[in-house]
């Protein structure tokens, strides 16, 4: 999604569009943002495809290293060169914010639960992927439960009746 999104806007239409006023850039001073993050999370590495894609694009030869900073480092130079980051200005590179997701973002989703077997940020590997699992359930039978209360097939307690 990144690498599409860099395609469609290419640095001079970020910075028009998003921190110039975009349509409003008739002295109406309409900033839409302060900064972007760009956000890709450094499992897509293993992703054979995507590396094809990378070296195809970019001509970065890119590999998948078991060291989580380089594979952080890896993501981060892919961001910058899709993003064409070496266009920019030194200011406009200061309101492009990257932060590759390295071994975290999960563990961030499995450490808002109070009831934890284990320290979520010991969880590695497979242990980390059950655990999401577990929070994806979840979510997934909540979800179920709204589509289901919009559908009207049940009814949520008044505020009275519900367990404060």
């Amino acid at each position: 999604m990144v690498l599409k999104w860099f395609e469609r806007n290419p640095p001079d239409t970020r910075i028009k569009t998003y921190f110039d006023g975009g349509l409003f850039d008739d002295g109406l001073s309409a900033m839409q943002c302060d900064v972007m993050l760009f956000q890709m999370d450094v499992d897509i590495l293993s992703d054979e495809a995507f590396r094809n894609r990378v070296r195809r694009q970019f001509g970065q030869d890119v590999g998948d290293p078991d060291d989580p900073i380089e594979r952080g480092q890896v993501v981060r130079g892919i961001i910058e060169t899709a993003g064409d980051f070496g266009r920019l200005s030194e200011h406009d590179l200061n309101r492009h914010v990257v932060a590759p997701s390295v071994e975290s973002t999960e563990t961030w989703c499995v450490a808002v639960f109070q009831n934890l077997e284990n320290d979520p940020e010991l969880l590695r590997g497979q242990h980390l992927c059950d655990a999401l699992n577990r929070i994806f359930w979840v979510v997934r039978s909540m979800t179920q439960k709204i589509i289901e209360l919009s559908r009207g097939v049940v009814t949520a307690p008044t505020y009275g009746e519900s367990n404060r």
